[in-house]
C-alpha cells in the first residue's frame, strides 16, 4: 500500500501520523509505503495575481508521487513485496493524486507504466475530484488554496481533474471513495463515483460521520 499525505498541497510529510497506519496494514499482511512530494508555497496571497508563477504547483505534485510509484514497483520485491499488487491510498490533497494518477495516464506514462500496475484506489475526503467546480463556487479561502495548487488557467483547471479523464476501456482500477463535509464535496464525490461506474469501473462510496 502506497500512502500519500494531505496538507492542502502546502503542508504535510509522509512521517506524519502513521503509527496506527503501519500497524494496520503490516498486521493485514501488507507492506506499507509512505511518500513525500514537493509542496506548494504556504504563504498564500489574497489575490491570485499576486502568486509566484514559478511556484510550485500541478502537474510537479502528481509527478512526484508518480515517481515514487514507479521506484515501487521496480524496487518493492526487494524488500518482500510484490510488484503485482499495489494499491494506492491518499488522505485530502493526497486522495486528489493518488486519484489523478489512477486515471490520467499521462503521470505513469512517463516511466514507461500503465494504469493497470495499480490493484485499487482509496481516496479519503476531498473535492478534488473536480478542481474547476471547487474553485468557481466554494468560499475564497478554498478557492485560493486551490488556484495556489493549480494555478489560475482554466485549461489547467480542466485538465487536472480526475472526474474529466474517465473513460472505459483505460484500465482504471477499482476506487473506494470516502467523503464527508460540505454538500459540494459529497456532490463532487457522488459524481466522480457515478462516472467511474457509467465508464465500467468497480467503485464505491462510503459516508463518513
Amino acid at each position: 500500500m502506497i500512502w500519500v499525505h494531505g496538507g492542502g498541497w502546502i503542508a504535510g510529510d509522509k512521517a506524519n501520523r502513521l503509527e496506527h497506519k503501519i500497524r494496520l496494514f503490516i498486521n493485514a499482511g501488507w507492506i506499507f509505503v509512505s511518500v513525500n512530494y514537493r509542496l506548494s508555497p504556504s504563504d498564500i496571497p489574497s489575490d491570485p495575481d499576486d502568486m509566484d508563477p514559478d511556484r510550485i504547483k500541478y502537474p510537479v505534485h502528481c509527478q512526484d508521487v508518480a515517481s515514487a510509484i514507479a521506484w515501487v514497483y521496480h524496487n518493492i520485491a526487494d524488500y518482500g513485496g510484490d510488484p503485482s499488487q499495489i494499491s494506492l491510498m491518499g488522505h485530502s490533497a493526497g486522495a486528489y493524486i493518488v486519484s489523478a494518477i489512477a486515471t490520467n495516464e499521462s503521470f505513469l506514462k512517463e516511466y514507461g507504466l500503465n494504469l493497470s500496475i495499480i490493484k485499487h484506489v482509496v481516496s479519503l475526503d476531498t473535492e478534488g475530484y473536480d478542481v474547476g467546480t471547487v474553485i468557481k463556487y466554494t468560499p475564497s479561502s478554498l478557492s485560493l488554496l486551490y488556484i495556489n495548487a493549480f494555478g489560475n488557467n482554466p485549461r489547467v483547471w480542466y485538465d487536472a481533474p480526475p472526474i474529466n479523464h474517465i473513460k472505459s476501456g483505460k484500465s482504471i482500477p477499482p476506487f473506494f471513495v470516502v467523503t464527508r463535509g460540505s454538500k459540494l464535496r459529497i456532490n463532487i464525490s457522488e459524481r466522480f463515483v457515478n462516472k467511474l461506474k457509467s465508464a465500467g469501473v468497480y467503485a464505491e462510496i462510503i459516508y463518513a460521520l
